[in-house]
C-alpha cells in the first residue's frame, strides 16, 4: 500500500516565497509607514552629522583657507605640522587636565544632589 502526498495548491506555494509573501503581509504598510516617518530624522542625520563629518575630513586634507577659492591636496602634511607643533600639544594636556578635574567633581556633585 502506498500512500501519495497531497497536492500542494499553487496559490499557497507562491504566497509563501520571498518578497511576495512580504507584499501580502498586512503589516507590509506599517514598514513603509515607518520608513516615512524615519525620514525627516534621516535626512537631518545626514544633514546635519553626516556631511559635516566628512567635509571636515576632505578639509583637512587640504591647504584650506576661507578667502581663497583653490584648495590644493596637501594630504597628511596638516597633521604632521599639528603633531609637532607644541602649543597644540600644550592644549592637549591643559584639555586632559582639565577634564581629569572637573568631569569627577561634576558626576560627584550630581550624585550628592541625586542622593539627597
Amino acid at each position: 500500500m502506498t500512500a501519495t502526498a497531497p497536492i500542494a495548491d499553487p496559490h499557497v506555494f507562491r504566497q509563501r516565497r520571498g518578497i511576495g509573501r512580504l507584499l501580502q503581509h498586512r503589516s507590509y504598510n506599517e514598514y513603509i509607514w515607518a520608513y516615512i516617518f524615519l525620514a525627516p530624522a534621516i535626512v537631518a542625520f545626514a544633514l546635519f552629522l553626516v556631511y559635516p563629518a566628512i567635509q571636515s575630513v576632505i578639509y583637512s586634507l587640504q591647504s584650506f583657507t576661507v578667502l581663497r577659492l583653490d584648495k590644493p591636496f596637501v594630504g597628511l602634511a596638516n597633521y604632521q605640522t599639528l603633531l609637532s607643533d607644541p602649543i597644540w600639544w600644550k592644549a592637549v594636556v591643559n584639555t586632559l587636565v582639565y577634564t581629569a578635574a572637573t568631569v569627577p567633581f561634576t558626576i560627584g556633585m550630581a550624585l550628592l544632589i541625586r542622593s539627597c
